[in-house]
């Protein structure tokens, strides 16, 4: 009897050319579905930071409106006091719903010294861009005037590099 020889190592001829058409058609159509997953996780952040700012926008509108009903319209009963005591309140909300619309995800808020005209704020920034946005959309707000950035500085100790800022600005009395 003679020998067999089986030889499973040899391709069979067309069908390694449609392997790689078929990988390299895959690589191509999994490519085409991660780019695409990256643009909408992207589209996706984006209107989600545009609903938070829009949601801020509304309570900071919503507790304005609150306060300039409650101290447009005092009661008959209460006098001088209570007018004074609405106003006050109203100056406060007005404050800090300011200071609210003018965060963003990129700060954080550390602290808030209100004075008899100043306010001090002390925040941390991912950058000095991100501290420098926040100082100017103070200055854009109604319920303060001359907004400026006294100290800032990049905090090494973190791994990202934040930077830490004070800034002061005045509380405006005519604002309601």
């Amino acid at each position: 009897m003679r020998p067999l020889w089986l030889d499973y190592q040899r391709p069979v001829p067309g069908r390694r050319r449609v392997g790689v058409v078929l990988l390299t058609a895959s690589l191509i159509v999994t490519g085409a579905l991660l780019a695409r997953y990256f643009t909408l996780v992207t589209e996706l952040d984006a209107v989600q930071q545009q609903v938070s700012r829009l949601k801020r926008q509304a309570e900071r509108q919503s507790l304005l409106k609150t306060a300039q009903s409650s101290s447009s319209s005092p009661s008959s009963t209460g006098g001088r006091e209570e007018t004074g005591a609405a106003y006050s309140s109203a100056r406060w909300e007005m404050l800090f719903a300011s200071i609210e619309a003018a965060s963003d995800e990129s700060m954080t808020l550390l602290g808030l010294q209100p004075g008899a005209n100043e306010v001090q704020i002390t925040g941390e920034a991912k950058d000095i861009a991100a501290a420098m946005g926040y100082v100017r959309r103070l200055q854009a707000a109604t319920a303060f005037a001359n907004t400026h950035l006294t100290q800032s500085e990049v905090v090494m100790a973190h791994p990202q590099h934040p930077v830490r800022f004070t800034l002061v600005t005045e509380w405006r009395r005519d604002v309601r």
